[in-house]
C-alpha cells in the first residue's frame, strides 16, 4: 500500500478448445506465492492508487476481481478497491477502516456475488463500517454493467443503493420462498445479521422491515423467530449468550467510558423489573422503544427468562448480563424495589411510551428525508414519492398524539432527561 510492488496477479484466459489444460477446474486468477511481504489476506488491490480518493469522498467502492478494479478506475471510480483473490478479511476491513467509515458493495450479480455479500458482512459489522449493496442485473459484473450502461447509470445506483442489512432481508425474502416453513428458515437466519446492529432504533426499523416483506403483520412473532434464528445459530457454534461481543474472551479488556443512561428509559424498565409486568403490553411496548444497547441487552435477557422459565431469578440474570455496563443499576434495582403498587407501575409505563415515540419519531424522521434525498439525487421518483407519503403519515400520526398524556405534565417530569443521568 505504498506503492511497492510485493507481488503479481494475472487473470487466466480461456485457452483455445484444442489446446491442453492444466489449470485447476475453476480457477480464474493466478497470484505470486505468499512469502515475508506478501499475504494475499492483508492487501487491498488499488488502494494505493485510490486511498487519496476515497478520504476525499469519505467511503470506498468494494469489488472482486481485478479487471473491475480497472474498469471502475477508468470509469471513474478511482475509490475502488479489490480483495486479492479471496473473500474480504477482516485485516482488509480494518485496512480499509482507517480511510473511510462507509463501503459500496459491488459484486457480479449471481448466486456467488450474493454469497459474498453476506460474508462481508460479518467482516465489516466486525471493523465498524457501514456498508451500502449495489445490485447488479443477473449474469453482469461492474466491468460489463459500465461497458452497456456508462458510468452515469452506475453513480445512480450507488446514490441509491441501500444498506447492507436492508439489501440482505430484502436478498432473504425474494429467494427460494414456496411455503411457510421456507419463510420461517429464512427469516430465522436474518436473526444473526440483526444482532449485529447496534442501534435499538435500527433494530426495530429492520424487524418491522423483515415483517412487512414476508408479509406477516404479527411484527411479534417475527422478533421471536428472529430470536430463535439467533439462538440456533449461538448453539451450533457452542456459544453461551451473553451481553458479550464476539471478541475472544482472553483479549485484554479495554477500559471503558463511563455510560450515561435515560432517566425515562431507567424509570420504565425499573418499573417493569419491579413489579414482574414482562408479559403486559404496556411492557411489550417499552422495551420496542429503549435506545440504549446496555438497557435493551437487560429487557431481552429478561424477557427470554420469562419465557423460558416462567419468571426472572436476579443470579441468573446478573450472571448472563455481567457484562453489561448497565449491571451496576440492575444489581442495586433487584436488591431494593421502588415500586410496589402494580396499578401505578403500569400508569408510569404509560407516561414513559409517549416519551419515548416521541424520540423513535424523531429519528424515523431524519431517516426518511435521507432516504428522499438519495432517491432524488438517483432520479428515481416513485421511491420519493413514496416515502414522502410515509413521511406525511408519520407527521400526521405525531401532531395526533401532540398534547396527549406525556408531552408535559408533573407526571412526566420526573423522566426527563438530565445532563447528569447515569447508572
Amino acid at each position: 500500500h505504498q506503492g511497492r510492488i510485493v507481488a503479481f496477479s494475472g487473470r487466466l484466459l480461456d485457452p483455445p478448445p484444442d489446446a491442453p489444460s492444466e489449470r485447476e477446474p475453476g480457477a480464474k486468477y493466478v497470484n505470486s506465492p505468499e512469502g515475508p511481504l506478501y499475504k494475499k489476506g492483508q492487501i487491498l488491490y488499488g488502494l494505493h492508487e485510490g486511498r487519496v480518493e476515497i478520504r476525499r469522498r469519505g467511503w470506498a467502492v468494494i469489488c472482486e476481481g481485478n479487471f473491475d478494479l480497472v474498469a471502475l478506475h477508468q470509469g471513474g471510480f478511482p475509490n475502488s478497491v479489490a480483495p486479492m483473490g479471496t473473500a474480504l478479511t477482516d485485516d482488509q476491513a480494518k485496512l480499509l477502516r482507517r480511510y473511510a467509515e462507509r463501503v459500496v458493495l459491488l459484486f457480479d450479480g449471481d448466486a456467488a456475488g450474493r454469497k459474498a455479500v453476506r460474508a462481508s458482512f460479518d467482516v465489516l459489522a466486525k471493523a465498524g463500517v457501514d456498508a451500502s449493496v449495489v445490485t447488479l442485473p443477473p449474469g453482469a459484473d461492474p466491468d460489463s454493467f459500465l461497458r452497456e450502461n456508462g458510468p452515469e447509470e452506475l453513480q445512480k445506483r450507488v446514490e441509491a443503493a441501500p444498506g447492507i442489512v436492508e439489501h440482505l432481508i430484502d436478498d432473504a425474502a425474494s429467494h427460494g420462498i414456496r411455503d411457510a416453513s421456507d419463510k420461517a428458515r429464512a427469516i430465522a437466519s436474518l436473526g444473526p445479521v440483526l444482532a449485529k446492529v447496534a442501534s435499538p432504533i435500527e433494530v426495530r426499523l429492520h424487524v418491522e422491515r423483515v415483517a412487512r416483506r414476508f408479509g406477516i403483520s404479527d411484527v411479534d412473532a417475527v422478533r421471536q423467530q428472529l430470536r430463535q434464528g439467533l439462538r440456533q445459530r449461538r448453539e451450533e457454534r457452542g456459544e453461551r449468550r451473553t451481553d458479550r461481543s464476539e471478541e475472544p474472551a482472553d483479549r485484554p479488556r479495554q477500559p471503558r467510558r463511563r455510560t450515561e443512561f435515560s432517566k425515562v428509559e431507567l424509570g420504565g424498565l425499573g418499573v417493569v423489573l419491579d413489579l414482574d409486568l414482562w408479559r403486559t403490553p404496556e411492557a411489550k411496548r417499552f422495551g420496542e422503544l429503549l435506545t440504549s444497547p446496555e438497557l435493551c441487552a437487560i429487557f431481552d435477557t429478561a424477557s427470554r427468562l420469562v419465557e423460558e422459565r416462567g419468571g426472572v431469578e436476579a443470579p441468573a440474570l446478573l450472571q448472563e448480563l455481567q457484562e453489561n455496563e448497565a449491571v451496576t443499576w440492575l444489581g442495586g434495582r433487584l436488591a431494593k424495589p421502588e415500586h410496589a403498587d402494580e396499578v401505578e407501575g403500569l400508569e408510569v409505563l404509560r407516561t414513559c411510551i409517549p416519551l419515548l415515540e416521541k424520540r423513535w419519531g424523531a429519528a424515523r424522521k431524519r431517516q426518511i428525508q435521507d432516504g428522499i434525498l438519495a432517491a432524488v439525487r438517483a432520479g428515481d421518483q416513485a421511491r420519493a414519492n413514496e416515502l414522502r407519503m410515509e413521511l406525511q403519515a408519520l407527521l400526521r400520526g405525531a401532531s395526533q398524539k401532540t398534547g396527549s398524556r406525556g408531552d408535559d405534565g408533573d407526571e412526566s417530569s420526573r423522566f426527563e432527561d438530565h445532563d447528569d443521568d447515569g447508572a
